[in-house]
């Protein structure tokens, strides 16, 4: 069974985000961001699962699969990878939010439970039911799927929102952390 989570949101000015929603496929614990134009494709997609219901993170869990604390977050760093000869690293935090950094040693702070995603300058909120599937994928090795679960976004399409990277030419995993 699929479940629409809800809109994809994101702290900056751009409406380019509000055109994505995410996806739960209950059938193999997978989140997916897919473009809200695609919905209507997806079979016997169910609306009633709220963006965060449902779901609690244990956060001793999370330590004993390598989360550190640094200035009282939980981070785990997963990968680097490659776009354009840029080096970028994909980091999971949690703190009162969940959010994966790439590329910078920005923190985003905030008093809410929110979990999100950050993207170099763009922040963009994720559903809890993510932060265990990308660890899932990450357990696996499986880039491509992290990449996919992101619907390229943040990989062969991130020049569609950081106008530096508007022809990606490549896209390659640099080494797992």
């Amino acid at each position: 069974m699929f479940y629409n989570l809800g809109m994809c949101s994101v702290v900056e000015s751009s409406n380019f985000w509000r055109n994505y929603s995410f996806v739960y496929d209950s059938s193999d614990k997978s989140v997916e961001l897919v473009l809200k134009n695609n919905l209507a494709l997806v079979p016997n997609l169910m609306y009633d699962i709220g963006f965060n219901e449902g779901v609690d993170l244990d956060l001793n869990k999370l330590k004993m699969l390598g989360f550190k604390t640094e200035n009282r977050v939980l981070r785990k760093y997963l990968f680097d990878y490659v776009i354009n000869n840029t080096i970028f690293r994909f980091c999971l935090s949690i703190d009162y939010i969940c959010f994966v950094q790439i590329g910078s040693s920005y923190i985003f702070r905030q008093r809410f439970n929110i979990f999100g995603v950050m993207v170099d300058n763009v922040f963009i909120f994720i559903p809890k039911l993510m932060v265990s599937y990308l660890l899932d994928l990450y357990s696996r090795h499986d880039f491509d799927s992290i990449m996919q679960s992101f619907d390229n976004l943040i990989g062969w399409d991130f020049g569609k929102f950081v106008g530096d990277f508007s022809l990606v030419d490549n896209v390659e995993l640099f080494s797992w952390c």
